[in-house]
């Protein structure tokens, strides 16, 4: 994926009870792996960025020990160098980076500051509440950064690399396939392109003929503006089109398990202010549900 020259990776050092803790969880593990190999390929800057998420009183506390040997703020930026070291037999040249607060917050006033078009942060594992962590710093990310945003989840198997681009038929549909297509060469994985439609529910037999007709309509139409949009990538990898009449996300999560899905390439409706403030953004709904791997690429 050659278009992202300034990769920023959300490292969140806090594990167990540990503020700070040299041991990364599996979603941060997965995070500096898909970093490094990414920066690796395309020659991006990549930065390291940890946020030390605590109370008022303590970011104060924090705040004047900087640069203290043994503090927490000292810690975290050991930590973060000892990953880029290892980064370094990539030929990978890492910075590092620590803020004090909100890591959400901290993130997106960086991006902001320093313009990069690219983070990936790590998901927390699915679990029976998922649903209702909405304030999490994955789901801030997805309403409010405003670049390209990558949640990293691990792998549950080895194998080849199974990736899916939703492709809902506009520029930005268009953006996240070719991001798709990029991944797929880089990884040499199978690339699946889905566009999901609905349908205007009719009742009686002659509305169902009617449906049909529509469906077969939408279906065609559906075909032949992917296959422009893919005729319109260079170099494109071999691609499976698969379109479906339903709902988006629950399209897109039917066939993220039917076909083990690794990673799913998918356009936001915004970038931020007022239209990020729309829960029906199918990326939100999704998140939680997928046990996968979620790039959700923001309007030019």
């Amino acid at each position: 994926m050659k278009r992202f020259c300034n990769i920023l990776a959300a490292v969140d050092l806090a594990y167990g009870d540990q503020l700070v803790s040299p041991e990364l969880s599996p979603p941060n593990r997965e995070v500096v792996r898909q970093a490094v190999n990414l920066a690796a390929e395309s020659g991006a800057r990549l930065v390291l960025y940890t946020s030390l998420d605590v109370s008022e009183d303590t970011q104060k506390l924090v705040a004047r020990q900087q640069g203290a040997p043994g503090s927490f703020y000292d810690q975290a930026i050991q930590i973060l160098k000892s990953i880029a070291d290892e980064a370094a037999h990539r030929n990978v040249k890492v910075e590092v980076a620590v803020g004090i607060g909100s890591g959400w917050e901290r993130l997106i006033e960086r991006v902001k500051d320093y313009q990069h078009d690219l983070v990936i942060a790590g998901a927390r594992d699915r679990n029976p509440i998922s649903r209702l962590l909405f304030g999490s710093t994955a789901m801030k990310l997805l309403r409010y950064c405003p670049c390209t945003v990558w949640i990293a989840k691990p792998r549950t198997d080895v194998g080849r690399t199974t990736i899916l681009a939703a492709h809902d038929l506009t520029d930005v549909g268009h953006r996240a396939l070719e991001l798709a297509a990029s991944y797929a060469r880089l990884s040499h994985g199978q690339l699946l392109v889905l566009h999901a439609f609905e349908t205007t529910p009719h009742h009686g037999r002659a509305g169902s003929d009617v449906e049909a007709a529509e469906r077969k309509v939408l279906s065609n139409a559906a075909q032949e503006k992917l296959c422009d949009s893919i005729s319109r990538l260079e170099d494109c990898p071999a691609t499976e089109l698969v379109i479906r009449n339903g709902r988006a996300d629950h399209e897109i999560s039917l066939l993220v398990e039917q076909r083990a899905v690794d990673i799913v390439f998918m356009g936001t409706r915004s970038r931020t202010g007022l239209g990020a403030m729309f829960i029906g953004n199918t990326a939100e709904r999704l998140l939680p549900e997928l046990n996968c791997s979620v790039i959700a690429v923001k309007p030019s």
